[in-house]
């Protein structure tokens, strides 16, 4: 798929990365799952990462959360913690209520 090597190659601007990374809002494969999470921890850019957190959240998928919570403990951006924060705040309103523990 064209937005997985996008993401996976950290070809084209940050812009173009955040368009592929949206292009899988509405996609409920593991496949979208798993190339959100690999731009959430190896995207070079923090605006990316950020963007990744949101779509995480907005995924509704139980495999999110693990790597959310991952991103609030490891990455040193802090907008793209806030997000993963906001992320599972979210996730937990969806239907996944132990996915906010971490931030109590």
């Amino acid at each position: 798929m064209v937005s997985s090597d996008v993401l996976k190659s950290f070809s084209g601007t940050p812009e173009q990365r955040i368009q592929a990374i949206f292009h899988f809002l509405n996609d409920v494969t593991d496949e979208s799952i798993n190339s959100i999470i690999y731009s959430l921890h190896s995207e070079p850019s923090s605006i990316v990462r950020h963007e990744a957190a949101y779509i995480l959240g907005e995924k509704n998928n139980v495999l999110a959360i693990p790597p959310l919570i991952k991103a609030i403990q490891t990455d040193s951006a802090p907008i793209v913690v806030h997000e993963s924060a906001l992320a599972l705040v979210n996730l937990g309103k969806l239907g996944y209520p132990k996915s906010h523990e971490v931030l109590l």
